[in-house]
């Protein structure tokens, strides 16, 4: 391409793979959403910061205001935009706690939980990494959405798609994430892991939620979950509803609720029942997924009947 007014020099644009890393305003992101560029910033930030305080011959004053005011603030600038793990916030600093805690004459090997305990419960107060990125992600969260700008509106595009790909009835961030394996990683799932193991409870008045549309209607995956089926067959089974694009058994029934479409249980999509909803890509599912699917179906037939009927319509179509 050429730049600005000069018209007769070509420049090569750089072509960035979606798994390649590259730096914003003091940030390295990828595309596809994986932390390993970033990692690798901070872990060279941790290291200079290593070897400085090893060999210095700083105070017990001095070594806390390193670490606090220096080392954590220039980590934690890049956080609220990753998605690390607790495993990976904890190997980011062991290394630094180490060589830190003995400056302020604390044994290296103190547990952890006395380390970034309260002072109120004898503990030192040392702010934990993983936390800060939980309170600082979920500032971020909380306050674009409540101010709807341009980043509030991308946001909000989130927990409507990730309660899409759960098939979940309550809001995706008050359930327990490990019960959703399948959810691809990042901002928001990392944001909702961390809000589930500080059991805080966030409610969002305009998430969108399924709703049921007929009398003995049911939701799809909640059925399959209270089945006692494998994590394994669960994805399978959520995999088959994704292609469908369905959520309720509604969705794939008869009009007058008596039966299960035969093309919902082959995998076929139904004529006429197309959704409006922006579903996720979701490529045919194999042989065995559609076999499992056609035979959980099957526990709520009895000779191709459904054993409960649906009843009249209650709502409009959430589709």
């Amino acid at each position: 391409m050429t730049s600005g007014g000069n018209t007769s020099t070509s420049e090569v644009i750089k072509r960035i793979e979606t798994t390649e890393s590259y730096r914003t305003l003091g940030v390295w992101i990828s595309p596809i959403g994986h932390n390993k560029g970033a990692m690798e910033i901070l872990h060279q930030i941790t290291t200079d910061f290593n070897k400085c305080i090893m060999t210095s011959h700083l105070n017990r004053v001095e070594a806390i205001a390193a670490y606090i005011q220096h080392l954590l603030p220039k980590v934690r600038f890049q956080l609220p935009v990753l998605s690390l793990s607790q495993k990976e916030c904890d190997k980011l600093t062991s290394v630094s706690l180490a060589v830190f805690l003995p400056k302020v004459h604390v044994n290296r090997n103190t547990a952890r939980s006395i380390v970034h305990g309260p002072f109120s419960l004898g503990g030192l107060a040392i702010p934990n990494l993983y936390t800060l990125q939980g309170i600082d992600k979920l500032n971020m969260f909380l306050g674009h959405l409540r101010l709807q700008d341009e980043t509030g509106q991308l946001i909000a595009i989130d927990p409507g798609y990730i309660q899409l790909i759960t098939g979940a009835t309550k809001f995706f961030l008050q359930e327990d994430p490990t019960r959703y394996h399948w959810v691809s990683r990042g901002w928001i799932t990392s944001l909702w892991e961390f809000i589930h193991k500080a059991e805080i409870v966030v409610d969002y008045p305009r998430q969108w939620l399924p709703t049921l549309s007929r009398r003995h209607d049911i939701h799809l995956l909640p059925y399959f979950q209270a089945n006692g089926l494998k994590d394994k067959e669960i994805t399978l089974l959520n995999m088959c509803r994704l292609y469908l694009k369905v959520i309720t058994l509604s969705d794939i029934t008869s009009a007058d609720g008596t039966y299960i479409l035969p093309e919902a249980k082959h995998g076929s999509p139904i004529q006429g029942r197309s959704s409006n909803l922006e579903w996720p890509e979701q490529g045919r599912p194999p042989k065995r997924a559609w076999s499992l699917w056609s035979q959980s179906l099957s526990t709520l037939e009895y000779r191709g009947k459904l054993i409960q009927p649906l009843g009249t319509w209650t709502t409009l179509s959430h589709q």
